[in-house]
């Protein structure tokens, strides 16, 4: 039941879109843990967004709770819509490319974020994820709420030790 309560604030919260950020975006202060570049519009550094984690965390953190194949048990992720993000950003495309630390990289058709709550997750179980815990940023998706044949694409899109986004 929480899980469904969870997953449905945070649906309403994504078909109601962002709050709004117009304000310019600001260089970050701390270590660059995101950088966002292609077809956007906000930037902070030449062609590109970079963000470190005070920037991520100001943005409205959503959780989802799951289990994965890669964890035990149910897991609590809390994280930025990525929806969210790139509408801040003005990003216009039909596709995302996340690249990892290790290069491991996927793509995802920008359009199945329009009414699914996928998190770029800044935290687990209530920590920062450090990156021997597959942080400091993990893309996931709402696990529990795909069908056995939907699971293998979706598995193959929650980048890990995530670095990049870039907008095509």
């Amino acid at each position: 039941m929480r899980v469904l309560l969870s997953t449905l604030l945070f649906l309403a919260a994504m078909l109601l879109g962002p709050l709004g950020w117009s304000a310019p975006l600001s260089a970050p202060e701390g270590r660059v843990i995101l950088s966002v570049s292609g077809n956007i519009t906000k930037t902070n550094a030449p062609e590109r967004s970079d963000f470190d984690l005070a920037m991520l965390e100001s943005y409205p953190l959503y959780e989802l709770e799951m289990v994965t194949p890669w964890t035990e048990g149910t897991q609590r992720f809390q994280g930025v819509a990525l929806k969210e993000l790139l509408q801040s950003l003005g990003a216009k495309g039909d596709t995302l490319r996340a690249v990892a630390l290790n290069d491991y990289h996927a793509t995802i058709d920008l359009k199945e974020l329009a009414d699914m709550p996928v998190l770029i997750a800044v935290k687990l179980n209530g920590s920062h994820m450090r990156v021997r815990d597959k942080g400091p940023l993990w893309i996931v998706y709402p696990m529990d709420s795909f069908s056995a044949a939907d699971r293998p694409r979706h598995e193959a899109n929650m980048v890990w030790q995530l670095r990049s986004l870039e907008i095509h």
